[in-house]
């Protein structure tokens, strides 16, 4: 009968830890442009939108595109933090995202083929994050469902394992976790 108790205290726990998180999840998904607070102006050669934790430098064409951009960021970037067990208080610099409107200017801009969906660098320096990079080409397809998230978790990982030899396989393997089923499927047969 003791165990029986504690079994359904074990369970009224989890129910309402369950119920917390469904509620959290629900208020993230509807937070709005404005609450987050995000910041439009102009730099030298890009339009910027910046929220608290990342930039989307852009051009005019790709404006609508950046709006998405930055809201996905952001949310996959909370996601990225709580799977891989890491502080959203450690986040700092904040994330740069270069949003390219064709091809040919992220080819010319980052010296990737220009077919190629998107290239992030994470620098460091004594095993501190000085820089975070994603370079996206509008051109790609499923920016906001696998390319996106992908790279959202080659952001995270140099700040979870702080270590400069990260094997490219591990890291590769991550950022497919991070991508659609169906996209993942796809991978499967590779």
């Amino acid at each position: 009968a003791e165990a029986q108790q504690r079994l359904a205290e074990k369970q009224k726990e989890r129910q309402e830890l369950e119920r917390s998180l469904a509620e959290k999840l629900k208020a993230a998904k509807r937070l709005k442009k404005e609450e987050v607070g995000f910041k439009k102006y102009k730099s030298r050669t890009w339009l910027v939108l910046e929220s608290g934790n990342v930039k989307v430098f852009y051009k005019t064409q790709t404006e609508k595109l950046a709006e998405k951009v930055i809201e996905a960021a952001e949310k996959y970037r909370l996601e990225c933090l709580r799977d891989f067990d890491c502080s959203a208080a450690d986040w700092s610099p904040k994330l740069d995202i270069y949003l390219y409107p064709d091809g040919a200017s992220y080819g010319r801009s980052t010296r990737q083929p220009p077919e190629t969906p998107a290239y992030t660098a994470v620098e460091l320096l004594n095993k501190r994050i000085v820089r975070r990079i994603i370079s996206l080409n509008a051109d790609a397809k499923n920016i906001l469902t696998a390319i996106l998230p992908h790279e959202m978790s080659h952001i995270i990982t140099p700040q979870k394992l702080t270590s400069e030899n990260v094997h490219r396989w591990f890291d590769e393997g991550l950022g497919i976790s991070r991508e659609s089923k169906e996209l993942r499927a796809l991978h499967y047969g590779n």
